[in-house]
């Protein structure tokens, strides 16, 4: 049989007419779809003698000779006795890794869905008719945001690698990618914003964000504390009337955990508003900030502010470099002790960091009033950019 030319096969798919096919060599087809999508077929027996069609690939991500070498492979392995009408796709080997590893905490399987959304483009393929290329366009579109784009690959190929394990591929397209390939080895975090910045970021996220998630953002840089510790607190943790956040605090004594003097945070006027401003939006949960999805007996998960930075930043037209909500407490201890000049003792204490343990011993002030004064100084500093 004559074969179709590379020609005359992009004439007929530009063409795009719907419902239309062609033969384009032995046992190979190309069909555009009734929303003008060309994909690569090919007819197999099954196992109880009926015909079925089966995908190669999509005409765009495979090229006209790999398309029929996926045609000659499948002939191959019919004639080796292999059971060619066995597949499954990328989402159902996907959910069978998670199913793999058993319990988990909910925290790592968000990681994982995130992961896994990343790779959308992939979810309907067969597996068997992924390309190398079709990976590869999954991780350059997360090169702006390389964890991600690492954590990717990571799940990518354990799929693939289960994909072996049960004799559904003949050779793995991902095996040759490497952390190079995706976001890189990533250097120890030196990121903060430079209040000029701050003059930028903060008007653009409060254009693009949900109020909570910037009124979040605010307050992770104002109190430059870790991310859960915001978010898990609850509105009864606040006395607005002495302008105070007094949270929990634990210690280990003879190896065991232990509840602390509670931990006093400092809240200026600006401050007691903003929290006024979130008891008033979320008045029907116990939580500063809830949780939408999983209704609002929940705090908002903890993936959420980086979800919220991941979909801004896959706009390539975003005004300024990429940062993670942890970068906004090294900014906050930046501007309080080299833009501020605050010493390094009110510094340490702002940001809850432990002492030594010999100091620790004998330095028990929290030192409240230096503290509230270098949040009034933070303020008078950039609240024109981060406050509305």
């Amino acid at each position: 049989m004559q074969y179709m030319t590379t020609t005359q096969l992009k004439r007929f798919v530009d063409a795009r007419v719907p419902g239309s096919k062609a033969q384009v060599s032995t046992n190979l087809i190309i069909r555009i779809s009734s929303s003008g999508t060309a994909t690569y077929t090919t007819r197999i027996t099954l196992e109880n003698g009926k015909r079925s069609e089966r995908t190669i690939g999509k005409y765009e991500e495979i090229s006209l000779h790999d398309a029929r070498k996926a045609v000659i492979e499948l002939k191959d392995k019919k004639k080796s006795g292999i059971n060619v009408s066995k597949t499954k796709t990328f989402s159902q080997l996907y959910k069978m890794v998670i199913e793999a590893k058993g319990e988990i905490a909910e925290s790592t399987l968000l990681n994982y869905n995130k992961c896994f959304d990343h790779a959308k483009a992939l979810h309907k393929q067969d597996i068997n008719r992924i390309s190398a290329e079709a990976i590869k366009k999954v991780l350059d579109k997360l090169k702006p945001i390389p964890s991600q784009a690492n954590k990717t690959l990571v799940v990518i190929k354990q799929v693939f690698s289960l994909a072996e394990t049960l004799d559904l591929i003949s050779r793995n397209p991902s095996s040759k990618f490497t952390i190079k390939d995706a976001g890189g080895t990533l250097e120890e975090g030196e990121r903060f914003l430079e209040v000029d910045e701050i003059r930028t970021v903060f008007p653009y996220l409060n254009k693009h964000f949900t109020r909570n998630v910037y009124l979040a953002s605010v307050l992770l840089l104002v109190f430059g504390c870790r991310k859960q510790e915001l978010l898990k607190t609850k509105k009864s943790n606040f006395d607005l009337e002495q302008g105070l956040w007094i949270t929990e605090a634990k210690k280990k004594t003879n190896g065991k955990v232990v509840k602390d003097k509670p931990r006093r945070t400092p809240l200026e006027p600006e401050v007691v508003e903003i929290i006024r401003e979130l008891n008033a939006m979320n008045r029907n949960s116990e939580f500063l900030f809830p949780a939408r999805r999983m209704g609002t007996e929940k705090p908002m998960a903890h993936s959420t502010l980086n979800s919220a930075l991941y979909r801004l930043f896959s706009n390539p037209d975003v005004p300024f470099e990429f940062f993670k909500p942890h970068d906004l407490r090294r900014t906050c201890a930046t501007l309080l002790e080299d833009t501020l000049d605050i010493d390094s003792r009110t510094c340490d204490k702002y940001l809850g960091h432990k002492p030594p343990k010999v100091k620790g011993t004998y330095d028990k002030g929290d030192r409240l009033v230096q503290r509230r004064a270098a949040q009034r100084q933070l303020l008078d500093l950039i609240g024109v950019y981060i406050l509305d």
